[in-house]
């Protein structure tokens, strides 16, 4: 099954209309992505609705933020005035010429975002122009973190098997055993390429205003890369403060107010549990189980029961339960 509604349309637009923008083909595939479920709700592509059913459109896929939701505007109107001049659609009027802030303000999610879906989470990554960040932010929502972020800081080039798509992160203290190991992370292509860009990236482009310039990476066989200054050395890892600076000047690009470190690391949690019962079918449901492998994998806090010690359940149940895997995955239990 396509992942777009037709496929093959959209597919000749981002092939014709952004074949300069490798980054911005993949936004819009997202976009597009996100858009599919409705488009076979009412089995019409987007380029036939009306600015009313846009605007309701919009409205149902929850944007986040005010930028957001213009950039999907954009991406919209663009897609709609191709399909014009390619007779796709009838009339020649864009539905969404000359509509203002207040339209798109109209379809605002006003809730307080805490928790993202996979989907959600990977459009906002790829909403980020430097690599750097991009690795930061997923390799939170898979579980590789360690205290004051040391595994992230401490991710080196040779601890990745770039042939067979894994990453090593040695000398982990496993929270429940208190033994320092060894944990094999298997990611799929799409993070790989994310890593491959981020050790190989020369320029940081801050996140706080658009006039200032990209500043030198320096070369490092750590994954996370400090900024090239006067006293900086080779090879010397990132600051943590340096990582927790950056994840509030994404927040703020990204007019998340409640992106942090734990809300990322949760998001990831609920994922797994929704891909371990709808996907892999190993667990029926919310099981004792359920919560033991999650808490494995993310290192997760412990609590004594009867004679030794589990992952903490209870805690992980505060986010991972029936309401939000409803909320967020449709899933029900």
């Amino acid at each position: 099954m396509s992942e777009l509604y037709n496929q093959e349309i959209k597919e000749q637009f981002l092939n014709e209309f952004y074949s300069d923008s490798e980054p911005t083909q993949r936004i819009v595939w997202f976009v597009f992505k996100r858009f599919a479920k409705f488009e076979n709700a009412v089995n019409r592509d987007i380029y036939t609705f009306t600015r009313e059913e846009i605007r309701e459109f919009l409205e149902s896929t929850r944007p986040f933020n005010l930028s957001m939701a213009k950039r999907d505007g954009t991406y919209l109107f663009n897609y709609i005035s191709w399909s014009i001049e390619n007779g796709l659609r009838k009339g020649n009027i864009n539905p969404l010429l000359g509509v203002t802030d207040e339209f798109f303000e109209s379809t605002l999610d006003k809730n307080k975002k805490i928790l993202f879906t996979m989907e959600e989470f990977e459009e906002l990554v790829e909403q980020l122009p430097n690599a750097q960040d991009q690795v930061l932010l997923l390799l939170i929502w898979h579980g590789i973190i360690g205290e004051e972020l040391k595994e992230i800081i401490g991710l080196r080039y040779e601890n990745i098997d770039w042939n067979n798509n894994k990453v090593t992160i040695r000398n982990r203290l496993d929270n429940l055993t208190k033994e320092h190991v060894d944990v094999e992370f298997t990611f799929n292509n799409r993070m790989m390429y994310f890593l491959e860009r981020a050790h190989t990236s020369t320029n940081y482009y801050p996140l706080k205003s658009d006039s200032e310039k990209s500043k030198q990476v320096l070369p490092s066989n750590y994954i996370l890369k400090r900024i090239r200054k006067a006293s900086s050395s080779e090879d010397t890892p990132v600051s943590m403060n340096t990582l927790y600076t950056r994840i509030n000047a994404i927040k703020n690009y990204l007019e998340l107010e409640y992106l942090t470190t734990n809300s990322i690391k949760q998001s990831g949690m609920l994922h797994m549990a929704y891909d371990l019962i709808a996907n892999k079918k190993k667990y029926p449901g919310l099981t004792t189980q359920l919560y033991q492998e999650i808490g494995k994998k993310y290192n997760y806090a412990i609590i004594k029961s009867g004679d030794s010690y589990i992952y903490n359940s209870g805690f992980m149940a505060r986010f991972i339960n029936e309401e939000n895997l409803k909320k967020l995955y449709d899933l029900e239990l």
